[in-house]
């Protein structure tokens, strides 16, 4: 992985508000020229899912756009069985 950032966006949070604000924040991203990677999360534990991959595969920055349920499913990647 080259991209310093790596946003996970959750399009469905916010009664489906995520899409919108996920396509403006990578709208702003790349106006400045920041080096990123995305994903867009399918259902329940994908973003958990991103993360672990985003992690092992060494991005400085994950950002999780969403709402709780996202930051949370974000988290719990960063953590593997449990530690």
């Amino acid at each position: 992985m080259t991209a310093s950032f790596f946003f996970i966006v959750n399009p469905a949070a916010g009664a489906g508000r995520g899409a919108a604000e996920g396509e403006r924040l990578l709208a702003a991203a790349r106006a400045r020229g920041l080096s990123f990677e995305c994903e867009w999360s399918r259902g329940a534990e994908t973003a958990t899912s991103f993360a672990r991959q985003a992690l092992r595969a060494g991005a400085e920055t994950i950002v999780a756009v969403g709402g709780d349920g996202t930051v949370n499913e974000v988290l719990n990647g960063f953590f593997l069985n449990g530690e």
